[in-house]
Formats: C-alpha cells, sequence, structure tokens
C-alpha cells in the first residue's frame, strides 16, 4: 500500500525491518501509543494525520497499538491490517477494543473493530527473550479468563 499509517509499539527497527522486508515503502509511522490506551490516543492519531489521508491503517505490535487501530479506522475511512508482535492478546481475530475513558477501561464490541486483513508472522518470535515469551502466555490465559469474569463495558 501507498501512504500507509502504521500505528506500532514494536521497536521501529523490528517494525521497519518488517515493512521493508514485506516491500511496504511509503509509510508515516506514530509510535506514542500507551501500554492501556485511551481515546485520547485514538484522538491524537486521528488528528495527526487525518489529513494526511493515509490508503490504510495498519496496526503493528502489541494488543494496544492494534485497539487505536480499531477505534480511529472508521473515522478514517480506510481498511485496517492488524499484525500481533506478540501472541498475548488475539486483539487481532477479535470484534472487541480495549480503551480508556476518563480514565476507566471499557471494553467495548462492534462488528467495525474487525480487522479487514490480519497477517500473523513468526517473524516477530525470532530472537524473542524466553522471558517474553512466559509473559505473553500468561497474558493468553488473563485474556482469556478475564472475558468471562470481567465488569467491563
Amino acid at each position: 500500500p501507498k501512504n500507509a499509517l502504521v500505528v506500532t509499539t514494536a521497536p521501529i527497527e523490528l517494525s521497519g525491518k518488517w515493512l521493508d522486508r514485506m516491500g511496504i515503502q511509503d509509510y508515516m509511522v506514530y509510535d506514542k501509543v500507551t501500554p492501556e490506551p485511551s481515546i485520547d490516543d485514538v484522538n491524537t492519531v486521528i488528528a495527526k494525520y487525518k489529513e494526511k489521508k493515509p490508503s490504510v491503517l495498519i496496526g503493528l505490535g502489541g494488543g494496544s497499538s492494534m485497539d487505536v487501530v480499531k477505534y480511529s479506522a472508521e473515522e478514517f475511512g480506510v481498511e485496517k491490517i492488524l499484525i500481533p508482535t506478540t501472541f498475548g492478546t488475539g486483539a487481532e481475530m477479535t470484534t472487541y477494543c480495549v480503551l480508556k475513558f476518563d480514565g476507566k477501561k471499557k471494553l467495548l464490541h462492534e462488528d467495525r473493530f474487525l480487522a479487514d486483513r490480519a497477517i500473523v508472522d513468526s517473524y516477530f518470535m525470532d530472537g524473542t527473550p524466553e522471558q517474553i515469551i512466559k509473559n505473553s502466555v500468561c497474558d493468553a490465559c488473563a485474556q482469556a479468563t478475564e472475558g468471562y469474569d470481567s465488569k467491563l463495558g
């Protein structure tokens, strides 16, 4: 894609190498997403990039970057591609989005949050420290049980 907006929580060296490997050369990067994103993160992305008219939004990283893309894609009116770099959240395959509103986490569920495309690439696991893998396994288990027990949304 040309003029893609990449919203990422991955280190730019890692995400940049992957984008180059995929032949994606015409892109803008927003890498300031907070670990537990809020509607303010979404509004910042929209304010900063809407006039630049990206042709596609790419959420590259953990659930935080993908949730920001899920929520903001409708405002841009473009396709969203979600690419996880970890395996803890499964955010690339769901119709759910978790954002903070007024400091409180909300679980949002809308069909519009489903990715137009999801790409899962083992490239991101190569060289991942063992502790990160263990943390991701714990996160995946927590995410699985939280859906049953949460009072969010």
